[in-house]
């Protein structure tokens, strides 16, 4: 093989395959310099950016993060470029990506080194909605445990004695129903007489 052949890069249907698969994945990519210049962006990457891919390409990537975030990012960057690997920032709560409108996309990033020259890959995962669903689940768990944590009731037939006026427990032991009621209920008791029982108890003493 000739030297003139070891540089040629790849076949030019090799390019075309490789450049149609990353246009139609359902991930946004981008491929940038040592400097963080992108080189490359897919359309999803701009669908999620709201800018068209013409655009991204020649922009440096901390622009895609809110500018609160930017020079954390750009160091994360640096570390990077001084220990190249396969990386995945995964899920934090400030790894945003800024929209052209001004909004932001909560998102996950993988990242992995590109040949020797510095240059990096990079896909961008959006988990906006994911993130959304998980708050709302988080929030209605939440109100559900609050709602269980202030309100108990007793459901169903509850055995009790016709003669004692014990209750029967779901291990099947007998209580006062005095006992039963504030296992089983947030209420407590408070004691008195009712007029029948009053004349009853002081006939006697007339």
């Amino acid at each position: 093989m000739t030297a003139g052949a070891e540089n040629q890069g790849p076949p030019p249907a090799a390019e075309t395959a490789a450049h149609d698969w990353l246009a139609a994945v359902s991930e946004g990519v981008f491929v940038a310099d040592a400097g963080g210049l992108m080189v490359y962006a897919n359309q999803r990457l701009a669908e999620m950016s709201q800018r068209p891919v013409a655009q991204l390409v020649g922009r440096n990537v901390d622009e895609l993060v809110p500018p609160r975030s930017r020079v954390k990012h750009a160091a994360l960057r640096h570390d990077f470029g001084r220990e190249p690997g396969p990386r995945s920032l995964g899920h934090r709560p400030d790894l945003r990506l800024l929209r052209a409108d001004g909004s932001e996309l909560a998102v996950e990033i993988g990242l992995s080194p590109v040949g020797r020259d510095g240059m990096v890959v990079g896909v961008v995962s959006d988990i906006d909605e994911r993130q959304r669903a998980a708050e709302a689940q988080a929030a209605l768990v939440a109100q559900l445990q609050a709602a269980l944590d202030e309100v108990r009731t007793l459901r169903g037939l509850v055995p009790i004695c016709a003669w004692c006026k014990k209750i029967r427990d779901e291990d099947g032991a007998w209580q006062d129903i005095e006992d039963y009621v504030r296992r089983h209920t947030e209420a407590e008791w408070t004691h008195c007489i009712c007029p029948e029982c009053f004349a009853a108890q002081t006939k006697d003493l007339a």
